[in-house]
């Protein structure tokens, strides 16, 4: 079955599984420039890159919406009081 559908001039792809196969990339070990000790900047990065690929490795599931809580409860203590001039 072609993924496109033909009439005419027109044509509309068709909804379907992913005939891409499921491979695992291979990790890449970033090498440091001359042996030279990497900033905090480029440390940081790194492991951006890293938590990045991990969650768009893991399952994607929809967030549920934060839960609603009733109205907070003004807290006791000092009122403040605008400062009026005599």
């Amino acid at each position: 079955m072609s993924l496109f559908h033909t009439q005419g001039s027109l044509s509309q792809e068709v909804a379907g599984p992913s005939r891409l196969p499921d491979i695992q990339v291979p990790s890449l070990h970033l090498q440091r420039q001359s042996g030279r000790k990497m900033s905090n900047l480029e440390e940081a990065a790194i492991g951006l890159f890293w938590k990045a690929t991990q969650a768009l490795r893991s399952p994607h599931s929809p967030t549920p919406p934060p839960a609603t809580s009733p109205t907070p409860e003004p807290q006791l203590g000092r009122e403040r009081r605008k400062k009026t001039r005599e």
